[in-house]
């Protein structure tokens, strides 16, 4: 049956089977179809509908030119099935049998089920929804000359639904904060500011947001935004509270979420000897600003601290100026996911609101930003919100797309802001990510874009990355290699910790033992407070228990072994949800978590919190996250224990996953495969990598096999042939061991060398 939607939120669009419907004769016209599919619950009269949109005119021309613009009405939206319009002697009514579907009877309805549902995860998906569907105000810009009673009815609808929007948002933005979804919970709260720019309380929302996910430099940006606003509009500075508010975070003094906090978190251990290699990436990105693109390669061994030095140096270099932030990484195992570090940032960055606030949502960044989600290949972990609109279909390169999109960032030439994109664990990157970045250093050359990337050293001289670096102009490129701690550094971190009189006997053991290596140290000092060894101190933050303790300390020869012995410290409940989250993913959601481990939420809560408390793992949000003092960052997470994580160190997943006994680890992927079959039941196609992923490791090839076709379907309509390759060799392996026909599956290796050239291999 033929489909009429009516758009009337943002603007009047009206289509039948996706096609515009552009025949209306007047403006007048138009408004008689709004109001008609607005009140279609009921007959309307003739003389009432006259009046309503010519009351200069006499009676029998306005009901001669109501009878003109019904016809046309007609005429445009008819179908063979079912007539638009009832139309009677003295009444006239749409048609509410009519195959149609009006976006602000969507709206409310959507509005109405979201306050009426008990279910937190179902509630903020119906208000999501809501957002989504509210594209501007009730007929914007429309305007029919004089017409006073249309115009009364219009902005009385306009305020209606403008007031149901903001009343919406504020109430999926508490909700998002509450469940610790600070990303999702920004993006709402700046539409929020758009929609009401002179609501102090929804700038101080965000500003909060802003801390509390570690955008400090955007939360004191926000304020000065705020007081020019206030400043040009009203002439009057912001109020009290929110000036509080801004000193608060000027000062890095955000009040503990958590006011009833249990034991105190497990030992800081300060970020030091990586100060002449902090001055050197600070030359770097200066450099960068003053000729262009450029990219720099942090390179070190597993443990030394590559990540953190990073996050340090680009949270120093964010809080000084405007910069925008997108970070993404390699993982190991991961299958053939092409451009996965860029995947993951772009994604992110996608997700988030246009990069500079006088942005139009409607602009050609939105278009830009729609056909990038299209080009890119699905993130690992599907996303935890309601579908998006339908984008359109992908026109331009990769390589294109994603160079507009940093230039987005950047801004207009006259007033750049410089952008940087972390990408860690390059060396275990495919070659197409290595395409991807060669070329857009190329496209960006004149615009402050930094590449800053990790990657291990001693890669031998084919690997792509040590290819591309090569190929690479050497003004735009440079190596910061980092070396194990010194004695003198390691005694640093002894005496923050005990003070000067036990510091040294700390710092001998510490060097003794760890090797130098900053992952190590902390490891072994999180294993001391975990032993009893190191304890809280009145006088200062820790302090050594007694004289021999250490001495009478047996460390695991491998860190691996320090990692698990931590772990198994836990208690019961939060270990074991710890070594389930590992199966998850180096990032995880504790909705996920929660569902797989079929746990009450407060258990779940309780665990990540001892989590948090032993710094096994982080907060995670998505765009940004980093702070220069890490435990702030969980004290503030601490107060919503919900949202996105991720293990502190991607060696503490490896450590406990691999530790896990086989049979154990089948049964853990079948618990998540479950999972995520039951949150996207409506949409598995959504999640056809992950259901893939993890039913073919709990060993169940026949639940595993429609998602492998499915994801190698996404591959191929993605023109991603390898990844295609991938799913579709995994999808004949399953059949060949479950004894199936194999057919279905050819048929899409056929399509995928149709689609996209060459041929692919149909064996192992």
């Amino acid at each position: 049956m033929s489909t009429l939607e009516i758009r009337l939120l943002g603007g009047f669009q009206v289509f039948r089977d996706g096609t515009a419907v552009q025949r209306f004769e007047s403006q007048k016209v138009r408004g008689l179809l709004a109001y008609l599919a607005c009140h279609a619950d009921r007959p309307h009269s003739r003389d009432r509908l006259a009046g309503l949109l010519w009351p200069e005119l006499a009676q029998a021309t306005a009901r001669r030119n109501l009878r003109q613009a019904l016809y046309n009405l007609r005429s445009s939206l008819s179908s063979a099935e079912v007539d638009p319009i009832y139309s009677a002697h003295q009444t006239v009514q749409f048609n509410p049998d009519l195959n149609y579907w009006l976006d602000v009877q969507a709206f409310d309805q959507t509005i109405e089920r979201g306050a009426l549902e008990d279910d937190e995860q179902l509630r903020a998906r119906e208000l999501a929804r809501a957002s989504q569907l509210y594209r501007g105000d009730f007929l914007t810009g429309f305007f029919i000359k004089g017409s006073e009673t249309f115009e009364d009815w219009l902005v009385a609808e306009q305020e209606r639904l403008r007031d149901a929007a903001i009343q919406n948002l504020k109430l999926l933005v508490d909700t998002l904060r509450e469940h610790g979804e600070y990303r999702d919970a920004v993006r709402h709260a700046r539409r929020l500011v758009e929609m009401d720019p002179l609501s102090e309380e929804s700038h101080r929302e965000l500003m909060q947001l802003y801390a509390i996910s570690g955008r400090r430099s955007r939360a004191l940006a926000q304020f000065e935004d705020l007081s020019g606003l206030l400043e040009r509009e009203l002439g009057v500075e912001p109020m009290p509270e929110t000036r509080v508010l801004y000193e608060q975070i000027l000062q890095q003094d955000m009040p503990d979420r958590s006011a009833n906090a249990g034991e105190p978190l497990g030992p800081y251990v300060p970020l030091v000897g990586r100060s002449d290699a902090t001055a050197r990436l600070r030359e770097s990105f200066e450099e960068t600003i003053k000729t262009g693109t450029r990219f720099t390669l942090i390179s070190g061994g597993p443990g030394l601290g590559k990540t953190r030095l990073a996050k340090s140096v680009i949270h120093q270099l964010s809080s000084q100026r405007r910069t925008s932030v997108l970070q993404g990484r390699s993982y190991h195992g991961a299958g053939p996911v092409n451009y996965q570090p860029f995947t993951e940032a772009l994604h992110a960055a996608l997700l988030d609101d246009p990069p500079h606030s006088s942005q139009d949502p409607r602009s050609k960044y939105t278009e830009l930003s729609a056909e990038l989600t299209v080009a890119l290949p699905p993130v690992a972990e599907p996303a935890w919100r309601a579908p998006e609109e339908t984008a359109p279909p992908r026109r331009r390169s990769l390589p294109e797309l994603t160079s507009r999109l940093l230039e987005a960032f950047c801004g207009p030439r006259s007033a750049q802001q410089p952008v940087i994109v972390f990408l860690e664990d390059l060396h275990w990157s495919d070659t197409a990510t290595f395409e991807l970045l060669k070329e857009l250093i190329e496209r960006l050359r004149t615009r402050p874009v930094w590449f800053l990337g990790t990657s291990h050293p001693g890669l031998p001289l084919d690997h792509p990355l040590e290819s591309m670096v090569r190929s690479l102009n050497r003004r735009r490129v440079d190596r910061h290699p980092l070396e194990p701690l010194a004695s003198a550094h390691i005694e640093e971190i002894a005496t923050s910790l005990v003070g000067p009189a036990r510091g040294p006997e700390l710092s001998d053991f510490l060097d003794r033992k760890g090797d130098g290596m900053p992952l190590r140290l902390v490891e072994i000092i999180n294993f001391l407070c975990d032993e009893g060894s190191l304890a809280p101190a009145p006088e200062q933050r820790w302090s050594l228990t007694d004289e021999p303790a250490l001495n009478r300390v047996v460390l695991p020869e491998t860190l691996d072994a320090l990692i698990v012995r931590r772990v198994s410290r836990l208690p019961t409940s939060a270990r074991q949800l710890l070594v389930l989250a590992t199966v998850i993913g180096q990032k995880f959601d504790v909705g996920l978590l929660q569902r797989a481990a079929k746990e009450h939420i407060g258990v779940v809560e309780i665990g990540i919190e001892l989590m948090l408390e032993r710094w096994f793992i982080r907060q995670f949000p998505r765009f940004w996250t980093e702070n220069p003092r890490d435990r702030d960052i969980v004290l503030w997470a601490r107060g919503a224990r919900r949202g996105t994580f991720e293990f502190a160190s991607y060696r503490i997943r490896e450590a406990v996953y691999q530790n896990l006994n086989p049979l154990r680890r089948q049964q853990m992927h079948r618990q998540v495969g479950e999972a995520f079959f039951d949150i996207f039941r409506e949409r598995h196609e959504q999640a056809a990598e992950a259901l893939a992923h993890h039913f073919s490791l709990a060993g169940d090839l026949e639940r595993a096999l429609p998602f492998l076709r499915a994801s190698a379907e996404k591959a191929v309509a993605l023109h991603e042939g390898a990844t295609a390759l991938y799913y579709c060799q995994r999808a004949l392996r399953a059949q060949r061991r479950l004894g199936v026909d194999e057919d279905e599956t050819a048929s899409v290796l056929s399509r995928m060398e149709e689609r996209l050239g060459g041929a692919a291999a149909k064996g192992e």
